[in-house]
């Protein structure tokens, strides 16, 4: 299998399309540039299983274990992301003229909803 080095990420080649590779490198690197350490799919929140997760173990229950810096997390419990992941969307979202002008605040029934 081979393997394509990205400053300190590594991304096992094996079974990838040429452009998923390049959209998994990108991804990985961005998520570490936003400060996401650990990466997409390992929780902040769970129980001992792979990535953090145990189906039997919700977030809240005395057996369930908490990352001491969850905004270097995606998801906080396999399913939802962290506040951080939540903040970064939506501040990029919300900043960007497209979706401003499809999700239009106004009542001049300009946007997505102003039809409703």
């Amino acid at each position: 299998m081979g393997r394509v080095q990205v400053h300190q990420f590594s991304v096992p080649t094996q079974n990838y399309q040429p452009n998923t590779l390049v959209i998994s490198i990108i991804i990985s690197c961005l998520l570490h540039v936003l400060g996401f350490t650990n990466g997409a799919l390992k929780a902040c929140c769970g129980g001992e299983g792979r990535y953090n997760v145990d189906p039997s173990v919700e977030c809240g229950d005395a057996s369930a274990t908490v990352c001491h810096e969850p905004d270097t997390y995606v998801s906080w419990d396999g399913i939802h992301l962290t506040e951080a992941a939540y903040r970064i969307i939506s501040k990029n979202l919300f900043s960007t003229p497209q979706f401003n002008s499809l999700c239009s605040t106004s009542t001049s029934g300009v946007g997505l909803f102003g039809s409703m």
